[in-house]
């Protein structure tokens, strides 16, 4: 029977689990959320797949697991307790555990190169004396073979070595088998793909490419090499020489760049030979602040991902006000059409009636139309300024688009398209006549009625339209017949 939401489970000494909910999945089995009753505290149990494996791989299964509930220590995900299928035949294999609600180093990596914001060196420093502490821990008792940033959980904000699952007894010169699995190809050491023997050095191998990004934010392997091509990474891990840390950012600390490139020789007797060793050479470092920084990565983390869920939002924000902006030039340039329309009728009716030695000419732009007549210049120009986040109201009707008519004497008026109901969203063109109050006995010297040219000042205006203002505004129709209209009114001050 599978292991599932709302069950209780027990461990060696009695106590009980209920089953919270499912955090994830892998090639090994299923990991759950567990609450424990007596006390309410939290623990992951994780499942392990059995059903491919044949006697002597599920000894080597049964061994292991055991072996990881033996290790104790600082920066390790401790195992409690190992069920191997016997104790209670009805539930599958599986291991409880401290749970780690802060993330993984995997994620930290990712949020840090999506930032493109490098480490500082105290926090290089800090991750690493973590990690030599938690692999001196496990390495005392069991080779880890399966050391990646997705295995390095964050928990209280320090960074915790988990899964044990691939483990080799150290020393064990008589096994023959381990547990069926495969260390991911991009952190596997040379003698691994070689076949030979795997020691602690092979875990130090894995640890200085995880050191190496942590430094540098990237793989040292090639961009080229292929993230599945087995044969590729044989080489890179077995031939190929590693960029220097250093070469790649200039603040990592020298003697942390000559601790990755030792960890990562091809050969394992060039690499330290213990991690007391690499710990003397990161807590005895000359160049060390006095003050210890202190880190919590858990923070760090959700910092990250808090700043860039902003900037993914400022990006979405940004893509949808862009494609809002394309939508109204499109709509806003199809109802300009109208606009050009009228102005072409207005110079062709005018050239029909007029005398051979004057015609008017009429000039077209992109986002405007003028009409030269003998004794003024009528321009019609459509502006950029768009309603789709921030609406306008004339009236119930929305505001689609906006521009100015004016006359070379200074006369104007303000054009508007105007959303005619909810079935027809291309609208209609308006035109708002702008004039002084007739309550208003000061002087006003402006040429009347006259056109508002900026957005900020035509909001104003719209929304003072019923309301006593110094000023008075009048909507119109905007058609052949205003046009004509507007070509002959004579301008007024008063």
């Amino acid at each position: 029977m599978d292991i599932r939401q709302g069950m209780t489970i027990q461990d060696d000494n009695g106590y009980s689990y209920r089953v919270l909910r499912r955090l994830g999945s892998g090639g090994f089995g299923v990991v759950f959320l567990v609450q424990r009753e007596t006390d309410n505290l939290f623990f992951a149990l994780k499942t392990l797949r059995t059903d491919e494996y044949d006697d002597a791989e599920l000894r080597a299964l049964k061994e292991e697991a055991n072996l990881a509930t033996l290790v104790r220590g600082q920066h390790v995900i401790e195992v409690f307790y190992f069920h191997d299928g016997l104790h209670n035949p009805t539930l599958p294999p599986y291991l409880l555990m401290q749970y780690a609600d802060g993330g993984s180093l995997k994620d930290l990596l990712e949020e840090k190169r999506a930032s493109s914001e490098q480490f500082r060196p105290e926090a290089m420093r800090q991750m690493m004396i973590e990690l030599s502490t938690g692999m001196k821990v496990i390495n005392d008792t069991v080779i880890h073979r399966d050391i990646q940033p997705g295995n390095i959980l964050i928990r209280e904000g320090r960074l915790h070595i988990s899964d044990f699952g691939l483990s080799k007894v150290r020393d064990a010169a008589t096994r023959t088998v381990t547990f069926k699995g495969i260390q991911h190809i991009r952190y596997k050491p040379p003698e691994q793909w070689d076949g030979g023997k795997i020691t602690i050095q092979s875990d130090m191998y894995s640890m200085g490419i995880v050191w190496f990004e942590i430094a540098t934010l990237r793989h040292p392997a090639p961009h080229d090499v292929r993230p599945e091509a087995f044969d590729e990474w044989s080489e890179f891990h077995r031939f190929k020489v590693f960029p220097r840390a250093r070469s790649i950012n200039n603040d990592v600390p020298k003697h942390i760049g000559d601790l990755i490139t030792r960890m990562t020789e091809k050969q394992p007797s060039n690499r330290p030979k213990r991690w007391r060793d690499i710990l003397d050479a990161l807590e005895q470092d000359p160049a060390a602040p006095e003050v210890e920084s202190s880190f919590n990565f858990s923070t760090m983390l959700e910092s990250l991902r808090d700043r860039r869920a902003v900037e993914i939002a400022q990006q979405e924000d940004q893509r949808q006000q862009q494609e809002r902006r394309a939508m109204f030039e499109r709509r806003a340039f199809q109802r300009f059409v109208a606009v050009r329309h009228l102005f072409r009728e207005c110079a062709e009716e005018f050239n029909q009636q007029a005398q051979a030695d004057f015609l008017c000419r009429v000039q077209e732009s992109e986002t405007g139309i003028a009409i030269q007549f003998p004794a003024t210049l009528v321009t019609a120009s459509l502006q950029p300024d768009d309603f789709s986040h921030t609406e306008l109201l004339c009236g119930s009707q929305h505001v689609l688009a906006w521009g100015i008519l004016s006359r070379s004497d200074g006369l104007g008026a303000n054009l508007i398209l105007l959303e005619d109901n909810d079935q027809d969203l291309a609208g209609s063109w308006h035109v708002l006549e702008h004039r002084r109050s007739p309550w208003i006995s000061r002087p006003f010297t402006a040429v009347q009625p006259f056109a508002i040219r900026d957005l900020s000042g035509l909001r104003r205006r719209i929304s003072m339209m019923s309301a006593m203002d110094v000023l008075s505004s009048e909507r119109l129709r905007f058609d052949a017949a205003y046009l004509s209209k507007f070509v002959s009114l004579t301008p007024g001050t008063a």
